[in-house]
């Protein structure tokens, strides 16, 4: 419930900061997009094309995430 907001992502013990923006279409449809930090995250965890990324929104700490890759070989 964020128009932007600075997510915070865990994976194998590792934070990431990541900007979460939110781009309004003509059809007034909201998307929410990953962008400034995603990258690094991506390299980090040597994500690639086909891979499953699992996000799952802790409790604990508002707009924290762990995730969970899954490879897809």
């Amino acid at each position: 419930p964020f128009d932007h907001q600075t997510l915070l992502l865990q994976h194998r013990g590792k934070s990431w900061e990541v900007w979460c923006q939110i781009k309004k279409s003509k059809s007034n449809l909201r998307a929410k997009r990953l962008v400034k930090g995603w990258k690094q995250f991506a390299r980090d965890n040597n994500l690639q094309v086909g891979d499953l990324c699992l996000f799952e929104l802790l409790e604990n700490r508002e707009y924290a995430m762990n995730v969970d890759i899954i490879g897809a070989k």
